[in-house]
């Protein structure tokens, strides 16, 4: 069984990629707008950066919702096993 602290870590740390996810993906959507929208010396260079905030934005999308997911799995487990230790 994992400790309180790790899990509020864990919840912390997922708050904070979630924070990550938001700020990239506004950034993408910046800097894809700036790449088609208004005229600008190079547009590749805006369109690069959009896809690069994209994977970022994605990669801790990801992380973020394992942790979630990891850490309702785990809340589960804890209370079957006081259940079942109550019943006993």
């Amino acid at each position: 069984m994992k400790s309180l602290a790790w899990m509020t870590w864990r919840v912390v740390l997922a708050v904070l990629l979630m924070v990550v996810t938001v700020r990239s993906g506004h950034l993408a959507l910046y800097n894809w707008w700036a790449a088609s929208g208004p005229p600008t010396p190079n547009p590749e260079h805006y369109q690069r950066l959009g896809n690069v905030f994209f994977g970022v934005a994605s990669v801790s999308l990801a992380g973020a919702l394992t942790l979630i997911v990891d850490a309702i799995r785990d809340w589960r487990k804890q209370r079957s096993t006081k259940l079942r230790s109550a019943q006993t």
